[in-house]
C-alpha cells in the first residue's frame, strides 16, 4: 500500500513571553518538546482538529486561533529514504482557558529555547513567526526535509 502524507495541525500558544510546549511520548521526535498539536481526522475541518487536540493534549480551550503557515516536512533516515511526510498546519492561539492541571506541558521562555531540544521544524516556526515577527497577511506555505539518525534531527532544507 502506498503512504500518504499526514495531515496535523499546531498551535502556538504565548503567554508572558513564553510558549507552551508538549513531550512527545511517541515517535518520531519520542522525549522531544513540541507544540501541540496532532492527526487531523477524517472528514474533521483544520480548526476543528487543533481545538480538541488542545483539549486532549493539555486541557486547554481555545477560542480564538488563526492559521499562519502551513508546511509540507519530509522525514528521511540515514539513508536519505522517505520515512515520513507531514503537512503541518501551523496556527497562534490568541484566547484560550484551562479545563484543569496540565501534566505533560510546560512553559518555556522564547528567548531561550534551544533548538536540541524540540523537532527543528518546530524550532523555526517559533523563530520565524513569534521571534522575527515575519507573520503575513496572507498564509505562508513553507517545505522542510528533515534528516534522523540515531534519534537525533537535522534540518537540511526550511524554504
Amino acid at each position: 500500500m502506498k503512504k500518504k502524507p499526514l495531515l496535523v495541525v499546531m498551535g502556538a500558544i504565548v503567554k508572558n513571553e513564553s510558549i507552551l510546549l508538549i513531550k512527545r511520548d511517541k515517535p518520531p521526535f519520542k522525549d522531544m518538546w513540541c507544540l501541540p498539536g496532532g492527526k487531523i481526522e477524517f472528514g474533521e475541518h483544520p480548526d476543528e482538529a487543533l481545538q480538541r487536540e488542545f483539549r486532549e493534549e493539555t486541557s486547554i480551550v481555545i477560542r480564538k486561533y488563526k492559521p499562519i503557515a502551513v508546511l509540507s516536512e519530509l522525514v528521511l533516515n540515514s539513508e536519505l529514504e522517505l520515512v515520513d511526510h507531514f503537512i503541518i498546519f501551523f496556527y497562534i492561539v490568541t484566547d484560550f482557558s484551562f479545563e484543569r492541571q496540565m501534566t505533560r506541558c510546560k512553559w518555556f521562555k522564547i528567548a531561550d529555547l534551544d533548538e536540541g531540544l524540540m523537532p527543528p521544524s518546530d524550532y523555526r516556526l517559533i523563530r520565524r513567526y513569534l521571534c522575527e515577527n515575519k507573520i503575513a497577511g496572507h498564509l505562508q506555505i513553507h517545505k522542510s526535509i528533515i534528516v534522523e539518525k540515531n534519534n537525533e534531527y537535522e534540518m537540511i532544507k526550511f524554504t
